[in-house]
């Protein structure tokens, strides 16, 4: 075989294969952006003004969301807003969403209280529930949380105690 045949033959292979890795490489389905992370920060444009004067209520109307987050063997994406049902009542609220179905919670919805006194952008939460336990009555456990509102329109959770291991989970704003 001369050179100028081998040359030929290599240059045919060398497009054959690029043709290959492109057809396979377009039969592959488009991911979605959201979910192209199983975890990380979460993040938005929109600046926040925090206001050092007032309570969590300032943030109310906003809600934040995370990526899609591993905690324990489910992956989930935390919503959280602020609801203020009545005058000096504003709670966190923390609902755990199938990253699938929007619709479908994963784990009851929790409300993290804060102390009254709290202003600004940190605020150190409380979510207390009673279950009935046979023979015991009624059985209160608290969660711990502090919740720090950026002015880069994210909302940092950090579990305290046994949820601790969560680790700081960060939402953005959205719009």
């Amino acid at each position: 075989m001369t050179n100028k045949k081998i040359f030929k033959l290599s240059a045919l292979v060398f497009i054959v294969a690029i043709l290959i890795v492109f057809s396979i490489s377009c039969k592959n389905k488009v991911t979605r952006a959201n979910n192209l992370t199983l975890s990380g920060e979460a993040t938005t444009e929109e600046v926040v003004k925090v206001d050092d004067n007032k309570d969590i209520s300032q943030f109310e109307n906003k809600t934040y969301k995370s990526n899609i987050e591993k905690i324990g063997p489910v992956s989930v994406v935390l919503v959280a807003k602020i609801v203020t049902p009545e005058v000096n009542e504003s709670y966190l609220e923390v609902r755990y969403i199938d990253p699938k179905d929007e619709n479908r919670e994963i784990w009851e919805t929790e409300q993290y209280y804060y102390p009254i006194n709290e202003k600004g952008s940190v605020y150190n939460l409380q979510y207390k529930k009673a279950n009935y336990v046979e023979g015991n009555g009624y059985v209160t456990y608290t969660r711990e949380a502090t919740a720090t509102f950026g002015t880069d329109g994210s909302l940092t959770l950090k579990w305290k105690g046994d949820l601790a291991e969560r680790g700081d989970i960060k939402l953005a704003l959205q719009k």
